[in-house]
């Protein structure tokens, strides 16, 4: 059982918040997001009220069935590393040739590939 504190019940507030504002801004009615994660409506309807304080896997099913990131419903003040990595990489190969720019593509994919054989 998860232990209700006051910095715990406000957190609940504040996520429960930016779940709702995440469902609304993709068009989702809350019994669309209790389809998508197996969760009952009220339950649903409660978490975005702050009056549940829910479990990481709840907040997983929800953040994946919203196309969100855990983050961005928990922290919302930080920066999307792969927003910043993006334009950091735009600014590496915005001189490159497509010879260049091809080459760290080809890089990049062996990287990849490596990366989802190793784990």
């Amino acid at each position: 059982m998860i232990k209700r504190t006051a910095e715990s019940i406000e957190l609940a507030k504040s996520v429960g918040e930016r779940i709702r504002e995440a469902r609304r801004v993709r068009g989702m009615s809350q019994m669309k997001l209790a389809e998508k994660t197996s969760i009952s409506l009220p339950h649903v309807g409660s978490i975005e009220k702050g009056k549940s304080l829910i479990t990481i896997a709840t907040l997983k099913k929800i953040s994946e069935a919203l196309d969100v990131t855990t983050d961005s419903l928990l922290r919302p003040n930080i920066t999307d590393r792969q927003y910043v990595y993006k334009g950091e990489f735009g600014e590496l190969v915005k001189d490159c040739t497509p010879e260049e720019i091809e080459l760290l593509s080809k890089i990049i994919k062996q990287i990849k590939t490596y990366g989802k054989i190793k784990e």
